[in-house]
């Protein structure tokens, strides 16, 4: 496995263990909590309760109330909470409702919960320090083509002259080398030719299937194929022309081969522009002294500012500024993409971010008819939407257009990420009723989070060890394959994606977090099912899962830069809505209660006495005693988050019911997520945007480690190559007589580097058109290789500098 992508798994490792200790760490700071709220001073013990909820928030000391002005449609989703009695001195029904009598909003509560926020920050704070050593560390431990290499992204359409561009890197950087100069070693011209590169792809796909198809020993010729598909087209009856519908025969195939040919063909008359320019340098030293001459803000670029150019030697044919960038590992360019336009990239992300939201509402759906039968029901309905819609993030980002996997990962983070969030804890919030927040029992919202906890500990990884497509694979489909190519695809493994990794343990915290201030022991059960996911992730890594390309440190800086910092920001935020929602109830009490004024009686005349209470359901019949002394309630919306109103601060209560210590821990908690919030997008807003529009942004990883690129071991460059999924090894989009073997990022034991170029492809298919050698080669990137002279992988042998600053 590559360095850089075990740099990365290791980085998803560290983070599983780091989060796992900070989330049993703030376990222990809340037990504080789960004594208080398992004692009779709050719920009576909580009796009945199961053993998994004890020490939440679940209420137990309930009782019905009179609410004389309170109606069924107050309690639409809870009718088990409002009920009737039959009055004696009128036709009207007396109305009574659930009263919470458990008293959460405490200051000591509030604070042990205001403590392990604080905890958390510096937790995290201290993880993503560590994470981001840990990347300078692996960085300056393995030398790949990434610490030689740049890539130019707005080359001119004609720059197509790999000398041309070796010169003008090397002139622009001459006075800071002096007389030894900089030395390209490589360089690659990726030409915008993806439809054709597509198309000899599908063509080189359906050979190789028609080569499982005919009878060993038959030739892939044209005449030999269309006599054997005259042969089989002679032989069809209604079942095979229905079938060849879903499993192309060899007929069919032929059909789409003629088509292809002609794609091809027609493809071939275009002129292909220049997309992208990577440059391979013999040093690291040059490679960060031209990022550091030519890197320039992208307001810059735009608008081809040459007055901020100092030197003119920076300007590609004395007029142009260049887009320069660090380059990203050859085996994660996504060569098909590169030369999509921004808004064509832009309408693709908003095609998938509705489709994304669609399945969001269509799974809202499907949970909350799960949650009407029961909570463990949709507890794992959602575990099972966790799990499918990571494959239909997959197809989504495949529809988009990546420059890189890094890019793709990141995008693939992010829908995953956020599907999870929604459904695993957001989603159980909206369809659970904010009066069913302390209850417990079927349907309530704390049983719902502790059915999930408990689905994703036990589903997800025993989907993982038992690995059921993979067994299938390897057991079933292997054996019977048609060739030894076919039975090696089948024997590849799993295709995993880091970004899929992240957002299962992201999903896990996020959960956690926005409910610790109820259900505290929810941080015991995250350290549980992170550490069991441990061990069910090394198992994949060693048992089932594919090698990787080289995804490098992206999913990771993401992740510490952003998503924990969200992840954080709503632990703040949902921490302030939960205080301020106690009692949970929407009662409060009408004023002059239990003091014998007069309109307190008037409302309680018609109450007095005993009463045989029938729920609005039915579920529920108990008898119920009011005295004159005891109060009357009404309605009153607690739920600040349902008002729409943030901050959660007491300045929004319609009606006063928290009691004053509850309005001082929900005015700090409330300021603490709104200051908190605005510094989290002021902070995201300063990174992501201002340092690329108005100034370069290119800093150094690590320390210049002195060792020439052609003295590495795994030397590599950035050969164009397009995966699929029918080969084994990737398909070449270049002419493979003009790259060295060395260059090559991987290597089949079986075949030579030339059986999976496609130039030659092109060639066969071109040769009935006379087209030039010349013609043919302009159709395709190009790759120019000066391997450097004797001693010059000496050159920093004396020492080394970096250029701070060349402008």
């Amino acid at each position: 496995m590559y360095l850089s992508t075990l740099f990365s798994l290791c980085t998803d490792f560290t983070a599983l263990r780091s989060i796992t200790i900070l989330a049993f760490i703030a376990g222990l700071i809340n037990i504080p909590n789960m004594i208080y709220f398992a004692s009779t001073e709050y719920s009576n013990g909580q009796a009945g309760v199961a053993i998994a909820l004890k020490g939440s928030a679940v209420c137990t000391v309930k009782e019905f109330v009179p609410c004389p002005s309170c109606t069924i449609e107050n309690f639409a989703g809870v009718p088990h909470r409002i009920a009737t009695a039959a009055s004696q001195y009128n036709d009207e029904d007396l109305v009574f409702v659930v009263k919470n009598h458990c008293d959460g909003a405490k200051l000591p509560l509030a604070l042990v919960n205001y403590a392990t926020l604080l905890f958390v920050i510096y937790g995290m704070s201290r993880i993503n320090r560590h994470l981001k050593e840990q990347e300078v560390k692996f960085d300056e431990d393995e030398q790949t083509a990434q610490d030689y290499s740049i890539v130019v992204k707005n080359p001119p359409p004609d720059a197509t002259d790999p000398g041309e561009w070796k010169a003008f890197f090397e002139g622009a950087v001459a006075a800071e080398f002096g007389p030894e100069g900089a030395h390209v070693t490589c360089c690659t011209i990726a030409r915008d030719n993806y439809l054709l590169v597509r198309a000899l792809v599908r063509r080189r796909e359906i050979m190789q299937k028609l080569k499982w198809k005919i009878p060993p020993g038959a030739t892939l010729d044209l005449p030999s194929l269309t006599a054997i598909a005259n042969a089989i087209e002679e032989k069809r009856n209604l079942i095979d022309r229905v079938k060849c519908l879903v499993v192309p025969d060899v007929p069919a195939l032929l059909c789409q081969l003629e088509g292809i040919n002609n794609e091809v063909k027609r493809l071939s008359l275009l002129e292909f522009p220049a997309t992208r320019i990577f440059a391979t340098f013999e040093t690291e030293h040059a490679q960060r002294t031209i990022l550091n001459c030519l890197s320039v803000g992208s307001r810059d670029v735009k608008r081809n500012d040459v007055l901020r150019i100092q030197d003119p030697k920076h300007l590609f044919r004395t007029r142009l500024v260049l887009t320069v960038k660090e380059a990203e590992e050859p085996s994660t360019i996504r060569w098909q993409d590169l030369s999509d336009r921004v808004w064509d990239r832009f309408v693709k992300m908003m095609m998938t971010a509705f489709a994304w939201a669609c399945s969001i509402g269509l799974v809202v759906f499907t949970v909350r008819l799960c949650h009407h039968r029961s909570a463990k029901f949709a507890a794992y309905a959602i575990a099972f939407f966790n799990g499918v819609f990571p494959e239909f993030a997959k197809i989504l980002v495949n529809f988009e257009s990546h420059p890189s996997e890094g890019s793709l990962q990141t995008s693939l983070y992010v829908k995953i990420a956020a599907f999870r969030w929604i459904n695993t804890a957001i989603i159980v919030t909206m369809i659970t009723p904010f009066t069913s927040t302390l209850s417990s029992g079927s349907n309530n919202l704390l049983d719902g989070v502790c059915e999930i906890f408990f689905a994703e500990i036990v589903t997800t990884n025993v989907i993982k060890f038992a690995d059921p497509m993979g067994f299938i694979e390897r057991h079933y489909l292997a054996p019977r394959a048609g060739s030894q190519e076919e039975m090696n695809s089948r024997m590849r493994g799993e295709e995993w994606h880091l970004a899929e990794r992240y957002s299962s343990m992201s999903k896990i915290l996020f959960l956690t977090l926005w409910y610790c201030s109820i259900y505290p022991a929810g941080f015991f059960l995250c350290a549980m099912a992170l550490f069991i996911n441990q061990f069910a992730e090394r198992f994949s890594l060693m048992r089932t899962w594919r090698q990787a390309p080289r995804l490098g440190p992206h999913t990771s800086s993401f992740s510490r830069r952003y998503v924990f910092t969200l992840v954080i920001s709503a632990m703040a935020v949902a921490s302030s809505y939960s205080w301020a929602g106690f009692p949970y109830d929407n009662l409060c009490e009408n004023e002059g209660a239990g003091d014998n004024d007069d309109r307190n009686n008037d409302e309680l005349e018609d109450y007095i006495g005993t009463w045989d209470v029938v729920s609005f359901d039915g579920s529920r019949n108990v008898e119920v005693t009011v005295s004159d002394v005891d109060p009357s309630y009404r309605f009153c919306q607690q739920s600040l988050y349902w008002s729409g109103n943030f901050p959660a601060i007491p300045y929004w209560q319609n009606d006063e019911w928290m009691s004053k210590e509850q309005e001082l821990l929900t005015t700090v908690y409330g300021l603490t997520s709104l200051f908190l919030l605005i510094g989290v997008c002021l902070w995201i807003i300063k990174i992501s945007i201002h340092s690329m529009i108005f100034r370069s942004n290119y800093e150094t990883c690590g320390k210049d480690q002195g060792i020439p690129f052609s003295d590495v071991a795994t030397i590599s460059s950035y050969v164009p190559e397009v995966k699929s999924d029918v080969f084994s090894y990737p398909l070449l989009a270049v002419d493979t007589e003009d790259v060295d073997d060395e260059l090559y990022e991987w290597k089949d034991p079986d075949k030579l580097y030339s059986y999976y170029d496609l130039t030659r492809d092109a060639r066969e298919i071109l040769k009935e058109t006379m087209m030039p050698e010349d013609k043919i080669k302009s159709l395709f990137s190009t790759i120019k290789h000066w391997p450097p002279d004797q001693g010059l992988s000496d050159m920093h042998a004396g020492g080394l500098r970096l250029v701070d600053e060349c402008r």
